[in-house]
């Protein structure tokens, strides 16, 4: 299914109740996902085991679930499953949104379930020129083009530095460009880093303090969400310490464990970081900041150095 569809199902009141969703464009996939929890109650888990728990549990409120689960990579492989589950939501009044990263074309899992998979691209130079005019009206040509640039075509953080630009060209009563061409000289305006989220997380993971850091201060001005983060890691310590636990008797750790072959890889490049309590300790932390953030108890401008530093100490 291609986003053009997906936009006429939503028209039509027709929007799939199982849905697949990947790519680099994570603003309008925000977007996307709250279009499909409206008049439902959103809801992010940690897998599609728990996402069957929820919808299969009876409560007195009836209100429907919009259950988000992000990089579920052991669903990936349980293709036995996928057929059932997949009937078993768009019967359902539930929606089951998989949101992933990057999902290989080639692979079974996208062949398969290509009917319900949508890839959200990033949006086109004139498309986002238009979105930064509306946000920036005074703006000139050449400063959008450079702001695009600049941003690497991520509406997210164009919105981002879009506000910036705003807030401190009311502040100093400035023009827009003179504003930008003061943010820019002063290296206060984005400029692309790369994609640094899996390498914080691993680095986390293994407990290397040096390159924490190091990624640490790249996420933050990238402005990396930290609920991503957090569920990330919290799914990264629960895959340690299910190894770990396992003791020195390694034979058969995916059987063992649950886990698929492609997460045993990554529990072995990071093992060794931590002990069992601390990985217990950390895995109740990631929780504890995943949910005080959608419930607003954490600050997302500080809920990430939080994170990382609780986690490292």
């Amino acid at each position: 299914m291609d986003l053009a569809k997906l936009m006429s199902s939503i028209r039509e009141h027709k929007e799939p109740h199982f849905n697949i969703w990947f790519g680099e464009e994570h603003k309008i996939l925000e977007m996307y996902i709250d279009i499909l929890a409206k008049g439902k109650r959103k809801l992010y888990v940690d897998s599609v085991e728990l996402a069957l728990k929820k919808i299969r549990v009876k409560s007195l409120d009836k209100t429907p679930l919009c259950i988000i689960v992000i990089d579920d990579g052991s669903f990936k492989s349980a293709e036995n499953k996928w057929e059932s589950i997949k009937k078993e939501f768009n019967q359902s009044k539930h929606t089951l949104i998989l949101e992933y990263n990057k999902i290989d074309k080639n692979t079974k899992f996208y062949k398969r379930n290509a009917d319900c998979v949508v890839q959200f691209n990033k949006l086109t130079e004139d498309i986002l020129d238009k979105y930064v005019l509306k946000e920036l009206s005074d703006l000139s040509d050449s400063n959008r083009e450079d702001l695009i640039k600049r941003c690497n075509s991520d509406y997210s953080l164009i919105l981002l530095e879009c506000d910036k630009i705003r807030q401190y060209s009311n502040y100093k009563n400035i023009s827009q460009d003179t504003c930008y061409t003061i943010l820019a000289k002063s290296n206060a305006l984005y400029s692309e880093i790369g994609d640094i989220t899996f390498d914080l997380v691993n680095a986390v993971l293994y407990g290397d303090l040096v390159k924490s850091a190091k990624y640490l201060e790249q996420a933050k001005q990238k402005g990396e969400p930290p609920i991503l983060i957090a569920s990330l890691l919290y799914r990264g310590f629960r895959n340690l310490l299910s190894v770990q636990g396992l003791g020195k008797n390694k034979k058969d750790v995916g059987k063992r464990t649950g886990l698929s072959g492609w997460e045993v890889k990554q529990v072995f490049n990071c093992i060794g970081g931590y002990s069992i309590k601390e990985l217990e300790r950390n895995m109740l932390l990631c929780q504890d900041i995943e949910s005080g953030l959608k419930l607003g108890k954490y600050d997302d401008s500080l809920a990430l150095d939080y994170l990382v530093v609780s986690c490292l100490s």
